[in-house]
């Protein structure tokens, strides 16, 4: 896993978690689409409603769980499956009789999931997804024209109103939706808050 989980300060995001669970349930694969940031703590984004599916769902997956950077093409999701689950294939092959070989490997093990991060602009989804068997995959993307395919849709970062009317708070929303809960710069508008809240508290 290349990214960390934001625990409890992962908040207002539980129904999309669940909804991703029971599309891989009922269908085998997820899309997660949208475009930019959706609001709550740490500025959360497509990437990090599947970091944090699979922090909380792991259990379900004994055989293991893939993240494959896709928009690196289908080599990388070749070589993740390959190099991970130590399956050896021969590189002169197809792309495609290579994942054939691949998935049918994995076919064999306990329950699977393959995360499909960023996945690109105009290519065909189908190719990379597994024929059959107990392999999940969630797919995060900007695209909206996977329909083949339930989806969870997230939404644009938006601003409250409240946050809309102080100019500190609306800087703080935007730099958690630029650079994420623990850059200085967000702990410093974070801490700045507090003390302004603290300030207010302590009126007669």
């Amino acid at each position: 896993m290349p990214y960390r989980s934001l625990g409890d300060k992962f908040v207002g995001r539980v129904e999309p978690l669940w909804r991703v669970y029971d599309q891989l349930s009922q269908g085998k694969t997820s899309i997660v689409e949208g475009v930019g940031v959706v609001c709550g703590a740490g500025g959360l984004g497509k990437t990090q409603l599947a970091v944090e599916y699979v922090h909380r769902f792991n259990c379900h997956y004994p055989g293991g769980v893939f993240w494959v950077e896709a928009d690196q093409g289908i080599a990388r999701l070749i070589d993740v499956l390959s190099r991970s689950a130590k399956i050896e294939v021969d590189g002169k092959r197809p792309a495609a009789d290579q994942l054939e070989e691949i998935w049918t490997e994995l076919n064999r093990r306990a329950a699977i999931l393959v995360v499909l991060d960023n996945f690109l602009e105009r290519e065909p989804l189908e190719p990379w997804l597994p024929p059959s068997g107990n392999i999940h995959v969630v797919v995060t993307t900007r695209r909206r024209d996977l329909t083949r395919h339930p989806q969870v849709s997230l939404p644009l970062l938006t601003v409250e109103r409240e946050e809309a009317r102080d100019p500190l708070k609306k800087a703080y929303a935007s730099a958690l939706s630029r650079l994420g809960f623990n850059h200085p710069t967000t702990r410093t508008f974070r801490a700045n808050m507090k003390g302004l809240e603290g300030e207010e508290g302590g009126g007669d």
